[in-house]
């Protein structure tokens, strides 16, 4: 329950349907309310959640319908909203949250300004230019890694951070009843080695790098399926891909799918092929039902996948990729012991619980500065 003179934050997200910055506002809001954090949520696009899962985040969504682009009568609206709740934070995530969040609260003349850094990707001119006047007026920003906070302040004038590791709930181990029933919901054969990717079909999630370490895979031996999980403008694009490549036989396109953390138990091992990722709420999902992970050495992998431990590291070349998916095939072993690895890590250092307890520290010290 709320107490008495609790620190009132807004989040400012850019929506609340989907996985990422989104799922980690759902999930986290709930918490805060429970450890006595005021909590609001402003969304600058439609939340698109249904009544029952409004009441689950347990605080007030606020929501305006904005025009695509820059819409000044929606600007007015959040920085007016901001005024109004006067939050002791203002607590802004992704690329909407960043640049339109921000500025409505400076507008706003909000108390305190804090950010979470969601996104790897380099920043455009004009962005540097706001990134700029912006981060004058911002409190702090909060990183998921030391790393991570490295990589944000050679970009852009960050002042000061504050490590919080991303985290989830963490689910129940999932037995053989749960795999099997999964399994069934995917149609994935019981004597095929499954390969799961969940990212949305866009250049950035660089899909192309599993379809072409699929076809460098010897057709002898078990028989592999790489299932793809999320959709995007490059979804045509990569069944063509794939017919190409000669693997369409051996790819299945789910699209997207809400059920997706309910069908990961189907799938033996989890892939991150992209080319930038900071803290992926994915992996950690992959983890937390005993998936080992094999990922590209973008900084999300560098951080949560230890080799041989709870998975492997691969390189950026096919050939490379393609040799960890190989020992993954032919290592059921392998398969078993960095499953449990990546749980055991999930479990030590990303229960959501021990996260939501740093954030509501957070936010009493901020409010109280």
């Amino acid at each position: 329950m709320r107490s008495t003179g609790a620190p009132k934050v807004l989040h400012v997200v850019g929506s609340l349907e989907g996985g990422g910055a989104e799922r980690w506002v759902r999930e986290l809001a709930p918490r805060l309310v429970e450890r006595g954090i005021d909590t609001e949520i402003a969304t600058v696009y439609d939340p698109r959640l249904d009544e029952d899962e409004l009441r689950a985040l347990r605080c007030t969504v606020h929501y305006r319908p904005k025009r695509r682009g820059f819409d000044p009568a929606h600007f007015v609206w959040l920085s007016r909203l901001i005024a109004q709740r006067s939050p002791a934070v203002v607590h802004t995530h992704q690329w909407s949250g960043k640049y339109v969040g921000r500025s409505a609260a400076l507008v706003a003349r909000a108390k305190r300004v804090v950010h979470t850094e969601h996104s790897p990707t380099l920043l455009g001119r004009w962005e540097r230019l706001m990134a700029e006047a912006l981060w004058r007026q911002t409190e702090a920003v909060i990183a998921f890694t030391p790393d991570n906070a490295r990589l944000i302040a050679a970009r852009e004038p960050v002042r000061t951070f504050e490590i919080i590791r991303n985290g989830l709930p963490l689910p129940e181990r999932p037995t053989p009843g749960v795999r099997a029933a999964a399994r069934a919901r995917i149609g994935a054969p019981r004597d095929t080695v499954v390969f799961g990717v969940v990212a949305s079909l866009q250049e950035r999630k660089n899909h192309i790098l599993a379809l072409e370490a699929l076809s460098l895979l010897p057709r002898g031996g078990t028989p592999v399926r790489l299932d793809i999980f999320g959709d995007g403008p490059l979804r045509n694009e990569l069944m063509r891909r794939a017919v190409a490549l000669g693997v369409a036989d051996r790819v299945v396109f789910h699209g997207f799918r809400p059920d997706v953390r309910d069908l990961l138990p189907g799938v033996d091992v989890f892939m991150t092929v992209a080319l930038h990722e900071i803290a992926p709420v994915s992996i950690l999902e992959a983890m937390a039902v005993c998936l080992p992970v094999i990922g590209t050495p973008h900084p999300g992998t560098l951080e949560m996948v230890e080799d041989g431990v709870t998975g492997a590291v691969a390189g950026w070349d096919a050939q490379s990729v393609a040799d960890a998916m190989l020992l993954a095939r032919d290592g059921a072993q392998w398969r078993a012991r960095c499953g449990d690895g990546g749980r055991l890590r999930v479990e030590r250092d990303y229960d959501i619980e021990r996260i939501a307890d740093q954030h509501a520290a957070f936010y009493r010290r901020v409010a109280r500065t």
